[in-house]
């Protein structure tokens, strides 16, 4: 086999596979609408629930039972597509953590209707209750950041981790619902709720403000005008009263209602959001399969139509070595200027030049926008580390992370990783 022909096969097969690349997130992609269908409508039963437990069953009766009908719907929907991944491999690729994430969800959901019951039956406290919903939700998200590892392409990865930031932030103001619902039914805020509550009002703006960092400017202005919202302004003003009066004074428990009306109002103004943002994304993704699709022909006519000498016939040692000028993925003799001499057309070293630079610019992007999400999961680690050996609150883990940061002046994911090392 002559080496240019072999040179032009390497290159077309590079070409398919970015395209089959996308074409897996494309094929995937309803995977995660249904992830993020579910967590959303489990957000709305945890929020019920949770205000069903602390009134001993007296309150949100009819509104859990229809939400718990919406869930199921979105249960079936999601084990029917995670279904369709067992029987076509072609969904999921190689991709081993989506599936295992996947599993992880489908098992906590078997557990979810023995919780449903218990609830039913007020025979479960209503903390346990939210993080069990929590638990699950995470479970959810989960399936949702190792999708990012599908995805190679800059773009995409970008408008996935913003998203993702975004559901996650929206997810810590579904817990601040629940958490707050929980004690304007019992009339009153202890200290470690409140501890509770202000940390996940924090830390849903830290969300939030990677999510604008990130995302589009169409977006990020529809956001803003989410929070300069009446909407907003009523929960801003209900976590008011909540401080003003705080674990000394007792609350009108007919807030409670009033309290879930607001806040599940802002909530399904962020799920409008949510939903603008997966819309986007799945159009960007067939929007790429298509550009990939067609520069693929281009390139397969480009390259069957060269008419370069036999690359393997030429004196490799008379031209001078030059690594750079593929990239760092390759070590290729020659420079660009050398091989236009040897050649009457040189389509196949531009199309190489091209796809090898193309390839390095696109690994920088990556590795820059998954820092973000690789600094997330340090210190989300090391907060499970210290519950687990210090029997603390996920609040408490949270603030001496980010206190022993400030002390040591620096950053909390260095202060996280170090956490790890010495207990692991």
């Amino acid at each position: 086999m002559e080496q240019s022909n072999l040179t032009k096969r390497l290159l077309i097969a590079s070409k398919k596979s970015d395209l089959d690349a996308l074409r897996q997130i494309e094929y995937s992609s309803e995977l995660f609408v249904s992830v993020t269908d579910l967590m959303h409508e489990l957000q709305r039963e945890r929020g019920t629930s949770s205000i069903y437990l602390a009134s001993s069953g007296k309150r949100f009766i009819k509104r859990r039972k229809n939400q718990l009908l919406r869930s199921d719907q979105s249960i079936e929907k999601f084990l029917s597509v995670v279904n369709d991944f067992l029987i076509t491999p072609e969904l999921y690729g190689n991709n081993s953590r989506l599936l295992t994430s996947s599993a992880i969800a489908s098992y906590q959901i078997d557990y979810l209707y023995s919780l449903r019951k218990k609830i039913t039956e007020v025979s479960i406290d209503p903390w346990q209750s939210i993080d069990f919903y929590t638990q699950l939700i995470n479970g959810l998200s989960a399936v949702i950041v190792d999708y990012v590892e599908v995805s190679k392409n800059p773009e995409i990865t970008r408008q996935l981790i913003a998203l993702i930031n975004f559901i996650q932030g929206k997810d810590f103001a579904g817990q601040e619902r629940a958490w707050t619902g929980i004690g304007f039914v019992k009339c009153r805020f202890d200290n470690s709720v409140m501890d509770k509550i202000q940390h996940l009002q924090e830390i849903q703006e830290n969300r939030f403000d990677v999510f604008c960092d990130l995302v589009k400017t169409e977006h990020k202005a529809t956001w803003l005008q989410l929070t300069d919202s009446s909407i907003n302004h009523d929960v801003i003003r209900f976590r008011n009263i909540v401080n003003r009066l705080g674990a000394q004074s007792s609350i009108d428990d007919g807030l409670s209602e009033v309290w879930y009306e607001i806040t599940t109002k802002r909530i399904d103004e962020m799920y409008k959001i949510e939903k603008a943002l997966t819309n986007e994304l799945t159009n960007s993704v067939k929007l790429l399969v298509e550009e990939a699709a067609n520069e693929l022909a281009t390139h397969e006519t480009l390259v069957l139509t060269d008419r370069s000498q036999n690359l393997s016939k030429t004196n490799h040692s008379s031209l001078p070595y030059h690594p750079e000028l593929f990239g760092s993925h390759y070590n290729f003799w020659g420079q660009i200027e050398s091989l236009n001499n040897l050649s009457s057309n040189n389509t196949l070293q531009n199309l190489l030049h091209k796809q090898a630079n193309r390839l390095d610019e696109m690994n920088d992007e990556l590795i820059q926008l998954r820092q973000s999400l690789n600094d997330q999961k340090i210190i989300d680690r090391a907060k499970l580390v210290l519950i687990t050996k210090k029997n603390i609150t996920e609040t408490e883990a949270y603030k001496q992370i980010r206190s022993k940061a400030m002390s040591n002046n620096v950053k909390v994911t260095e202060i996280a990783q170090r956490i790890i090392d010495n207990y692991l």
